[in-house]
């Protein structure tokens, strides 16, 4: 089993869509993802997430 998780964001204030994938800590408690996402305010394509 990988025990990776994955995140997909999305909402009615934009177009655009996050995706982030990530693992939990040791200890379960602290899950930490980074991905990419387009800015559509700035034009960016692939900013970085965490």
């Amino acid at each position: 089993m990988r025990k990776r998780f994955a995140l997909v964001w999305l909402d009615n204030m934009s177009t655009a869509l996050c995706s982030a994938t990530g693992t939990f800590d040791p200890d379960g408690k602290a899950l930490s993802l980074c991905g990419k996402m387009d800015e559509p305010m700035t034009g960016e394509i692939g900013k970085p997430v965490k």
